[in-house]
């Protein structure tokens, strides 16, 4: 995966090269796990946008994704998955989904058999049964090795 390091983390918009950066890692990690399994992938990023009461939410509208090998319902995933907006406050643990979750405790998740989660769990559990999504894997992408702040969330959903 491309080294993001020297990238500037967002205020309230992407930086034009994170985001290419970001694209490009996407890119890169999408045809290596593509070659080596046979099942679907849907890669995709989401980052922290300031609402106007001053919280923060998480979002993939508009920012890097990725879709390989059957991926028809992983593309579906990813249209509903956009709607969303996952709150980054540990004090609304219910709003937080494992996207908010990973950003705020700055540890990677997994889920798996996403078909047998409920909604307290697993946000989009409805989306993911329909989808036949089986496994997520949720990472926080950070651009200083102090790891202060994450500057991103990176998903890896397989169908």
């Amino acid at each position: 995966m491309s080294d993001l390091r020297g990238a500037h983390p967002p205020t309230t918009t992407v930086s034009a090269d994170l985001k290419k950066s970001l694209s490009k890692a996407l890119i890169e990690f999408t045809s290596d796990v593509a070659v080596a399994g046979k099942a679907g992938i849907l890669v995709q990023v989401w980052m922290p946008e300031a609402c106007p009461d001053g919280s923060m939410v998480l979002t993939a509208q508009g920012l890097p994704f990725a879709v390989a090998g059957v991926g028809d319902l992983l593309a579906l995933f990813r249209c509903v998955s956009v709607r969303y907006r996952f709150s980054s406050d540990v004090m609304k643990p219910a709003l937080m989904g494992a996207i908010g979750r990973v950003y705020s405790s700055h540890e990677p998740e997994m889920s798996n058999n996403l078909q047998k989660y409920d909604k307290q769990v697993y946000l989009r559990v409805s989306e993911a049964q329909r989808c036949r999504v089986h496994t997520t894997l949720v990472m926080p992408i950070f651009t200083s090795e102090s790891r202060d702040s994450p500057v991103a969330v990176f998903e890896l959903v397989q169908g």
